[in-house]
């Protein structure tokens, strides 16, 4: 049986460093490096590929890997931020059928909204909208766009069909 060969953490054998690929019950997360028992690493691990060896290539490429990573996050956030100013002046217009009285035979919901705000920032907004009930009356109406701490307040228009 080929063994392989630990990156000792300590003084003592039987300690492995490794990169967790999935999050592991009572070990830790995702991409955390971790030091565990060389058995545990070789017979449950290693063989479920939830890690990999911590060998210094492998460390380099995770590090490249994490920083990369933060770099998408960064500007995914510019980019949503840059959305929720569009959004904080915007006016969506949405037709809908309607009775004479002003309500609406069918609802403006969540996903329209979402798909309204995508079309006008150019940008995906999931899971933005805080407290929003559907809409079923003609008129403006305001929503909440929020993200961490930036908000916006857009106005969705209904107008009769």
């Amino acid at each position: 049986m080929f063994k392989f060969p630990s990156i000792r953490t300590s003084g003592y054998y039987g300690v492995m460093k490794v990169i967790l690929l999935k999050d592991v019950a009572k070990v830790g997360r995702v991409n955390e490096v971790k030091d565990v028992a060389d058995g545990f690493a070789l017979n449950s691990l290693f063989p479920r590929k939830l890690a990999i060896q911590a060998t210094v290539a492998a460390l380099s490429a995770h590090q490249m890997k994490m920083e990369e990573s933060m770099r998408d996050i960064v500007g995914h956030e510019k980019s949503v931020r840059s959305a929720l100013e569009k959004l904080a002046h915007a006016r969506l217009e949405v037709r809908r059928p309607a009775n004479k009285e002003g309500h609406l035979y069918e609802a403006v919901r969540e996903e329209t909204v979402h798909a309204l705000s995508e079309q006008y920032t150019q940008t995906r907004l999931p899971h933005m909208l805080t407290r929003y009930t559907p809409i079923k009356t003609v008129g403006e109406h305001e929503v909440t766009f929020s993200h961490g701490e930036n908000s916006a307040h857009a106005r969705i228009i209904v107008i009769a069909a």
